[in-house]
């Protein structure tokens, strides 16, 4: 495909098919330039696979309260239940200034509504929560594993994607790592 550029800046877009396409960039003349490419696609929530890096690590689960008080994973929920979020960080190193974007299912709503400061596995951490999501800020996140949790309450049925899970150091944002997305039944209680 050739695209002609934006006369005045240079700038150009292209639409690309998804895979099998290779990109060619070739300049006419020996002018400075600088650029970049920036690359978007659309994908099923439930199709997209873990992507850790090199240094760093992210899984999400999700658990449901059982009668007696205890944590089960199970693959359906009904309304009305208590849900925890278990997100497992894995730093292959010291990083500072972690943020951790947790997409939600939209039949989930947080149990604890207002932001606030935790002290959890030696960390503390900011978390605040928004319409479709929960973020954590960590100032400093030393190597090693670290289990963060916080819960939710289900307040629809049906079908739901469950979203992903983002970490990426704000100093270093080449160090990024997302989990998989999955889907989320619920059952309307009665």
């Amino acid at each position: 495909i050739a695209v002609t550029p934006e006369p005045y800046t240079g700038s150009l877009r292209a639409s690309l098919p998804a895979k099998g396409t290779t990109l060619t960039i070739a300049r006419s003349n020996g002018t400075p330039a600088w650029g970049a490419v920036i690359s978007r696609y659309t994908a099923v929530p439930a199709d997209i696979e873990d992507r850790p890096c090199e240094g760093l690590s992210i899984e999400k689960r999700l658990l449901c309260m059982a009668p007696d008080g205890s944590w089960k994973e199970v693959t359906e929920l009904n309304n009305g239940d208590r849900v925890k979020v278990v997100l497992t960080v894995k730093a292959g190193r010291d990083i500072d200034y972690l943020a951790i974007t947790d997409q939600r299912a939209a039949c989930l709503e947080p149990a604890d509504q207002l932001p606030e400061p935790i002290w959890s596995e030696g960390v503390c951490f900011y978390r605040e929560n928004l319409d479709t999501e929960t973020r954590i800020f960590i100032d400093r996140l030393r190597k090693g594993t670290y289990i963060l949790t916080y819960e939710m309450w289900v307040n629809n049925a049906g079908s739901y994607a469950s979203g992903i899970a983002t970490a990426q150091s704000q100093y270093a944002p080449e160090l990024t790592a997302h989990s998989s997305g999955s889907r989320l039944n619920v059952k309307r209680s009665d």
